[in-house]
């Protein structure tokens, strides 16, 4: 892992670089690791916002750093020039602080009705009852005059956006503690808290994604459609597993030339029987224009049926003859360790890979169906790998 070179002081104490908890490296790990990560041959920097040793980098310089990594690294001209990609990940939430000034002076709005907490106390009439109020994503207040509002990580919407405007892919945290996040029209969308005596309303229940109806009630009507959104989008996905999801007036909202499928459930995710009152065109097997107009249309994918199967190839019948044989001989290595006839308090629960032995005996089976033949190792072929002639031919450590 490399460090960027950011605007701090070039000598640190030794722990400065130091994974507070580990949640960062376990990121990183997952993210690009080069044994398990999903991005092997990535290159992988950090950038330390939060440290021991107490001597933080501003967020400021973080994000100014970033943008002129990316800006440099993607210049033709530069000779850091790379072409690649680049994602910052920053799967860290935080508690943004609100100060009174004096201990605990606040007034807070929850689902419609105004709070006032004076010395760490609810005060006001109907309030003395705090029970219905605690877990609900309220403020933690403390004697000093701050409150700490948990949630997504927010230093400036307008730096991250000026990261994804330079073109760097951003991801963040949703927040680490099940924070609520409602959206426009939703019952928490508006609660907010104050300062006593202040005009600032510092919302802490907004975030989460835009709804295609507004505050996501479904009108049966389709009035509380969200028509000016559907008219942003150029591809519709739905995976939700359930009925009508993509309905008529969604259909209806949607801007031409927009790629509609599905991959979550059967054809009725996506009304269908709506699009059929329009006349379709194949442009290609299992690609069909759906003409809402003359020189309007959608175009729809696999006929609303999974796609991955209907309009892919989907899993060949080779692939899936492997992976079934394989489940079948864990069954029966299962089998042969009397696993069904211990006693139940005797069963213990695991998930192991199946033996490299197992696995090899299903691959030079599919090879032989394929027609083909396997070479057998030499003597002097198998001690340079450490293996017997007939395998394992790979260790455990190794991810087929």
């Amino acid at each position: 892992m490399q460090s960027l070179a950011l605007n701090v002081p070039s000598t640190q104490p030794a722990n400065f670089y130091t994974d507070i908890n580990g949640h960062g490296t376990h990121c990183a790990g997952t993210m690009a690791g080069k044994n398990f990560g999903w991005a092997k041959n990535a290159d992988l920097y950090n950038i330390t916002l939060y440290s021991n040793s107490g001597n933080n980098i501003s967020w400021e310089n973080a994000v100014d750093a970033m943008i002129g990594w990316h800006t440099k690294k993607n210049n033709p001209s530069d000779p850091a020039y790379t072409g690649r990609p680049t994602v910052v990940n920053m799967s860290f939430g935080y508690s943004r602080y609100i100060w009174s000034g004096t201990p605990n002076q606040f007034s807070f709005s929850f689902t419609g009705t105004r709070y006032d907490i004076v010395g760490g106390t609810y005060q006001g009439t109907g309030h003395s009852d705090t029970t219905n109020l605690t877990g609900k994503g309220l403020p933690a207040f403390n004697n000093a005059g701050y409150a700490g509002i948990e949630g997504k990580f927010v230093s400036d919407d307008a730096d991250v956006r000026s990261m994804i405007n330079a073109g760097i892919h951003v991801c963040c945290a949703a927040g680490n503690s099940s924070l609520k996040m409602d959206v426009p029209g939703g019952t928490d969308y508006n609660n907010n808290i104050q300062i006593l005596n202040s005009s600032n309303l510092h919302y802490y229940h907004r975030g989460g994604s835009p709804s295609a109806y507004e505050g996501g009630e479904v009108s049966n009507d389709g009035t509380k459609l969200n028509r000016e959104l559907l008219k942003k989008y150029d591809l519709v996905v739905t995976t939700t597993g359930n009925v009508n999801v993509l309905d008529k007036f969604m259909l209806d909202a949607l801007r031409s030339g927009c790629v509609i499928c599905n991959i979550g459930h059967f054809d009725n995710e996506i009304d269908i029987k709506h699009l059929k009152t329009f006349d379709w065109y194949e442009v290609k097997p299992g690609v069909h224009k759906v003409r809402r107009s003359d020189k309007d249309y959608l175009l729809l994918l696999g006929e609303g049926r999974l796609v991955n199967l209907a309009l892919a190839t989907g899993h060949p019948s080779r692939v899936m003859d492997g992976s079934f044989c394989n489940q079948v001989l864990a069954q029966i290595a299962l089998f042969k360790d009397g696993y069904a006839s211990k006693n139940p308090n005797e069963r213990e629960l695991y998930v192991k890979v199946l033996p490299k032995k197992l696995d090899e005996e299903v691959a030079a089976l599919m090879v032989q169906g394929f027609g083909g033949t396997l070479t057998k190792l030499t003597k002097k072929q198998q001690d340079y790998i450490s293996v017997n002639e007939d395998g394992p031919f790979k260790g455990d450590s190794y991810n087929y």
